[in-house]
């Protein structure tokens, strides 16, 4: 219900009978309730595939990137001089990467 903000107006002009009193008591319930109804909290539900993708992207963010046994590998490779670095690769590859 919607309470027009000219009907209300005409009610107090009515002047001053128990009618005119009555409605605004009415009114003033209607509104009441109508308040009450429309501050009732929103509700949102995800689909299930939503809920896939919400599910995927926290494991994803949760996954490290760092491949332990790589760096241990290279750690012992290094330190038997077995691991040799190419300086013109590494530059190479830091060029092409802005194009």
């Amino acid at each position: 219900m919607v309470i027009d903000p000219n009907s209300i107006s005409n009610s107090v002009n009515l002047g001053k009978g128990k009618a005119a009193v009555g409605e605004r008591a009415h009114d003033a319930k209607t509104a009441s309730v109508t308040k009450k109804a429309s501050s009732a909290p929103d509700s949102v539900s995800l689909s299930q595939e939503a809920q896939s993708i919400t599910k995927l992207e926290a494991s994803v963010a949760n996954a490290s990137d760092v491949n332990n046994e790589r760096i241990a590998e290279i750690k012992v490779a290094l330190q038997s001089g077995r691991y040799s670095i190419d300086s013109s690769a590494i530059a190479e590859k830091m060029l092409n990467e802005d194009a």
